[in-house]
């Protein structure tokens, strides 16, 4: 395959008595006239190979997995406010319901015909009568906040860029809400200006900063999540005093504090629980609600008669009733998959095959809740496999296949591992797409993510970012030992941090996979920090100026472990022209690099998406371009022309 050539240059990154090669710098740089022609080469280097691979097909079976999906209902009032997308539709609409009748309150297509504005959140007042609602263009991180009026649906306030998503608090009389702008927080009433907003917080020089807000009269609590989200900072203000209360900061600890309907203040923490717990944070001391346990607690709900608490046993769902009086109580779920609460006892479910949909805590049993049943997909088997990594630790996977399949089969294995990320059971379209075609998908559930609580986390963050990466190579040599792939037979994909795993994997095993695809991807560590955003994430992955730090980088960093005269697998990396998250130079860089070593690599790029997700259609035609082409590169003979 001829590909595009790039002048390589002397650069050289120089640390610590360290001297790493950088011999494509200039693809940092966009604008720069040789990278504007190496990446135009490159976009017709991509059109040819997708010109000889079938992406109809694919893009058909994925329309065909596409189930109506349902958000959980949030409360305003005797109002109830919930997102829905049916199988067609490019995003999702906001549904208000007043005396059970049900209408469209925002319907993005009406601020955007091409899909291009999603909605990313929404916050109905206590009363009902108004709701603030963030959305975003093309899938950018930063986002824009309005406020509808809910009886007539006109805008009150028009929209007004606010940067990073986060939580609105509203005032309990509806006067006024609480929201973040640039790391700070201020106070909008709605029908003025948002230039006479009035800051409520200034800057606390977190970078990356994301506020969760809660709010009891004037008390306001806020949880301030660091960037690396490794850490969050607990505090209270007090808004008419301006006063403030420290819960707790400055340490490794994560928590979301919340009021309940007393006015008392909850922490859901990893404080003294790696595992999790439930504490009334009392003036003089805390107070167990819901004590830490072997397994991992993720979501709690409040309710009249006590709280819900959703754990993880082995990434698997369990729900447990906590009552005002009495001892705990479990609650039967459907089967293996994930939960996640909402207010008034709703919970939604969602497993491999089966997509999310709502259920109602009735007394201590689930019963159907509102919105379409779920129609699962058959054909597909589950089951849950453990690896064992380089230095024994037990890592789970999940394992999806054709009913009655046997032997080795193309297969996808998929990871992340990182920012206390879980991936649970859950229903995802590309992965039933590429079994229903013939193939086994498997997703991997490496330390850095949040599976088995804050140990797991920490163990593949910072200087220990080794440990993902020998934890996907470990499911992958698992998958061929149990005869379910061959290495010919075997490709890695995953994106932004996964794209960093799948990038370090296939350079430091690459005889172990045929394919690989890297979405939106982390490769160049040595220098990540010049990228865009990259300098909030120093608490997350280390610093070059740290020499302990930096020698974990140059070690894990895809970019700089390319060798001549090395096999690679056949690569697709991926970029987004509106990802104002992860540089676009981290693939161009590491596509020059395989290419320049001799190794297969195609460097696509995708329009009118970003970081924060796409329109239904787009991501679609994105995740076709992925099961076409790895398709091709493994032989996948199945029906790939659709269902």
């Amino acid at each position: 395959m001829t590909h595009p050539v790039i002048t390589r240059s002397e650069a050289v990154v120089e640390r610590h008595g360290v001297r790493v090669l950088d011999p494509f710098r200039i693809l940092e740089d966009p604008a720069h006239p040789e990278t504007a022609a190496w990446q135009e080469a490159q976009d017709a280097l991509a059109a040819a190979r997708f010109a000889e691979l079938d992406t109809a097909g694919p893009l058909r079976l994925l329309a065909s997995l596409e189930r109506p999906a349902i958000g959980l209902p949030r409360a305003g009032g005797d109002r109830r406010f919930h997102t829905l997308r049916g199988p067609e539709d490019e995003q999702p609409v906001l549904i208000v319901t007043v005396g059970g009748e049900e209408r469209v309150l925002l319907d993005p297509l009406e601020l955007a015909a091409d899909g291009t504005v999603g909605l990313d959140g929404h916050s109905p007042s206590p009363d009902g009568r108004l709701i603030a609602v963030h959305t975003s263009r093309m899938g950018d991180d930063r986002c824009a906040l309005r406020v509808l009026d809910v009886d007539s649906g006109a805008e009150v306030d028009a929209p007004d860029p606010v940067g990073w998503v986060g939580d609105v608090a509203w005032l309990p009389d509806a006067s006024a809400f609480v929201y973040s702008r640039d790391g700070e927080l201020w106070r909008h009433a709605p029908g003025t200006p948002w230039a006479d907003d009035v800051r409520v917080l200034a800057g606390q020089g977190v970078p990356g900063a994301e506020y969760r807000l809660s709010i009891a009269g004037t008390r306001l609590a806020v949880t301030l999540v660091h960037g690396s989200n490794i850490r969050s900072d607990v505090f209270v203000l007090d808004l008419a005093t301006g006063g403030r209360t420290d819960v707790h900061i400055g340490r490794d600890v994560l928590s979301t504090a919340f009021f309940d309907a007393d006015g008392r203040l909850l922490l859901l923490t990893t404080d003294g629980a790696p595992n999790g717990r439930v504490v009334e944070a009392g003036e003089e001391e805390w107070r167990d609600l819901i004590p830490e346990s072997g397994d991992v607690l993720y979501d709690v709900a409040v309710l009249d008669g006590g709280v819900l608490a959703a754990h993880r046993h082995h990434v698997v769902s369990r729900l447990t009733l906590y009552p005002v009086d009495g001892p705990p109580v479990p609650v039967a779920l459907p089967g293996p998959g994930t939960a996640r609460l909402g207010g008034n006892g709703l919970v939604s479910f969602t497993d491999p095959v089966t997509p999310p949909h709502l259920l109602r805590l009735d007394g201590t049993r689930l019963v159907p809740g509102p919105g379409p049943a779920p129609v699962p997909v058959p054909g597909v088997e589950v089951r849950q496999e453990f690896a064992v990594s380089a230095d024994g630790t037990r890592v789970p996977m999940f394992v999806l296949s054709p009913a009655g399949a046997e032997g080795p089969l193309p297969t996808v294995v998929e990871g992340y591992g990182g920012w206390g990320v879980s991936w649970p059971p859950e229903y995802r379209a590309h992965r039933l797409a590429w079994v229903l075609s013939g193939g086994r998908y498997a997703w991997t559930n490496l330390r850095g993510g949040g599976e088995y609580g804050a140990e797991w986390f920490l163990g593949g963050m910072r200087r220990e970012q080794q440990n993902p990466i020998d934890d996907f190579v470990a499911c992958a040599r698992h998958l061929t030992d149990l005869g379910l792939t061959s290495p010919e037979l075997l490709a890695a994909t995953g994106g932004s941090k996964g794209g960093l795993t799948v990038g370090a994997a296939i350079t430091q095993a690459p005889d172990l996979y045929a394919a690989a695809v890297m979405n939106m991807p982390m490769l160049d560590m040595v220098r990540y920090e010049e990228y865009g955003v990259g300098g909030q994430w120093v608490d997350g992955f280390g610093t070059a100026e740290d020499p302990a730090d930096f020698a974990a980088l140059v070690a894990i960093s895809p970019l700089n472990r390319i060798r001549p005269g090395v096999r690679y697998p056949s690569a697709l990396l991926t970029v987004l022209d509106h990802d104002t998250r992860v540089d676009p130079a981290h693939a161009r860089k590491l596509t020059a690099a395989l290419q320049d070593a001799g190794s297969k690599a195609v460097l696509r790029r995708k329009a009118e998406s970003g970081h924060g997700g796409s329109s239904a259609g787009r991501a679609r035609d994105l995740h076709a371009d992925h099961i076409a082409f790895l398709a091709g590169e493994l032989g996948l003979k199945g029906n790939v022309a659709g269902a």
